[in-house]
């Protein structure tokens, strides 16, 4: 189902195992870098072209390793003028700022994990967890299941429990559960960020660098009273964004 790309000097090719279509660039009405696909109840970042015959190709971001260089080359055919020239992508890696940051003195957007969703069905476990283990010390199978399925929880749960600091600088991402997230972004090097509710999932940031590097983090123990004033405050910061969760 995932579709290959090549683009070139007269088209793009997009293919997948059971045919090809070769697309000139006559032919394109308009490209949408950044925008959203419906796949099963839930909008998934995308981006789009919009075809003269009315048809539309969505290219899903998360389908494709390389979904920046793929962006950055087309921002070169939407920028070229008469004559269409693609030059040599430099590899993009990850906004990491290298500025000595003091999150004593940023503003941080979180909440109570602990009394969140996510957070009452993780630290539920392991209440239960712990009781299982005193009540029946012998059963090395259930303990192992245990384990497993605190592996699970622990995984996809943490998953939602993201909180954020910010000023004018720069945005940095922790997560309640998870010590080693701490992913650091200068806010000149942010193109866009959108607020996003997945389906089933918990209120989202998704953050899209300059260099089209787009990541989503989900925010499980903020409430919305805070998703507005950490909007509010990215505004007042001059940053492009997006509320596409309805508050």
């Amino acid at each position: 189902m995932c579709k290959s790309i090549e683009i070139d000097s007269k088209g793009i090719n997009v293919s997948n195992l059971f045919n090809k279509q070769s697309i000139l660039w006559s032919e394109i009405n308009t490209i949408e870098l950044i925008g959203k696909s419906q796949v099963a109840n839930s909008p998934l970042d995308a981006t789009i072209l919009n075809l003269k015959n009315g048809r539309k190709i969505d290219l899903i971001a998360s389908r494709y390793e390389n979904m920046p260089a793929i962006r950055k080359t087309l921002q070169q055919i939407i920028e070229s003028n008469d004559q269409i020239l693609l030059s040599p992508l430099k590899a993009t890696s990850k906004v990491d700022t290298t500025d000595t940051i003091h999150l004593s003195k940023m503003t941080k957007y979180s909440g109570n994990h602990i009394l969140s969703f996510n957070g009452i069905l993780l630290y539920g476990w392991i209440i239960f967890s712990i009781f299982i283990v005193f009540t029946y010390p012998n059963s090395g199978g259930l303990i192992i299941g245990l384990v497993v399925m605190f592996g699970v929880l622990y995984g996809s749960l943490g998953l939602q429990l993201h909180y954020f600091y910010m000023d004018q600088k720069n945005l940095v991402v922790k997560n309640h559960v998870w010590p080693w997230v701490n992913d650091k972004y200068r806010i000149e090097d942010i193109k866009q960020v959108i607020i996003e509710a997945p389906y089933k999932k918990s209120t989202s940031l998704r953050v899209i660098t300059n260099g089209f590097i787009s990541k989503l983090y989900s925010g499980g123990s903020l409430k919305f009273s805070m998703w507005k004033k950490f909007l509010k405050d990215i505004q007042n910061f001059n940053i492009d964004a997006k509320n596409e969760a309805g508050f």
